[in-house]
């Protein structure tokens, strides 16, 4: 009887520190989905300024270059 209470102990606390593992893993995957949806956006606008300077240098280019 105690040896049955004592597994019944065991398990209700190994059931919480898996939901508490659980919990953090599933805070792990949002921060990871968070991090690539920045460096994404972060990108696209990095790629976007570059393509503008690349304009500005061209026309440069162009207002130098009569034929």
């Amino acid at each position: 009887m105690e040896e049955n209470k004592n597994l019944k102990l065991e398990i209700e606390v190994l059931k919480k520190r898996v939901t508490a593992l659980e919990n953090k893993e599933r805070r792990r995957k949002i921060v990871g989905l968070i991090k690539a949806i920045i460096t994404i956006i972060l990108i696209i606008f990095v790629a976007l300024k570059l393509y503008e300077y690349y304009q500005k240098i061209i026309d440069v280019y162009n207002s130098f270059n009569f034929f």
